[in-house]
């Protein structure tokens, strides 16, 4: 991050390409104010509580103002499906043996689930039976 003037500035990702695939046009980014400790001999505001700091947006294409978000593009449904299907092939699937290995923890944690609930069942029943008398 480079400081300019009291202001933060944050530094572009060169390493990944911005692919204009995101799904809103403005993001919010927070500014920052410099204490005064921080700042170039002038008396800007201190930092206070981060949560009462006012909140810029920044718009990423330039086209829309700040704050609103841009309406989606309608496309056709043959757009859709090739979209849908590139993002398939970008999708990380699980390998079979951590598919396997999974499956069987899931089996572990139901089957431990089950025990615990028809334990705690048994206590709660003996102990409602005991207080009440009906046995």
């Amino acid at each position: 991050m480079k400081k300019s003037g009291g202001h933060i500035k944050k530094k572009k990702n060169r390493n990944k390409p911005y692919s204009g695939a995101a799904s809103s046009d403005a993001l919010p980014v927070s500014s920052a104010r410099a204490s005064a400790s921080d700042s170039d001999g002038g008396g800007s505001a201190p930092v206070g509580n981060p949560l009462a700091m006012p909140v810029a947006t920044q718009s990423l294409s330039g086209a829309s103002p700040a704050g609103v978000m841009a309406a989606p593009a309608k496309v056709g449904w043959i757009t859709f499906f090739r979209q849908v299907r590139a993002e398939m092939a970008r999708v990380t699937w699980p390998t079979r043996n951590e598919t396997i290995v999974t499956t069987i923890m899931v089996f572990i944690m139901v089957a431990l689930a089950a025990l615990f609930f028809l334990l705690a069942d048994q206590i709660l029943s003996f102990g409602l039976s005991t207080i009440l008398g009906a046995r």
